[in-house]
């Protein structure tokens, strides 16, 4: 995964109650979808995952993304 020529790692933040947390995921994945069909339109291929590779516990740190 970090040899990829390009990662975009993107999370949703919870909210104040359930339906907060809920709209902010459909929102990430809203703009995700929208930047996939832009990679699409440019001849890239790409992979959207949420499996077990994104529940790593150190991901974030790797990443150097904030853990919060």
């Amino acid at each position: 995964m970090l040899d990829a020529p390009a990662l975009i790692y993107a999370n949703s933040v919870p909210g104040r109650d359930e339906e907060t947390t809920q709209e902010n995921y459909a929102s990430v994945c809203c703009a995700i979808h929208n930047m996939a069909l832009a990679a699409v339109a440019e001849g890239l291929v790409l992979d959207w995952s949420t499996g077990s590779v994104t529940k790593h516990p150190q991901l974030s740190e790797a990443l150097g993304a904030e853990g919060d």
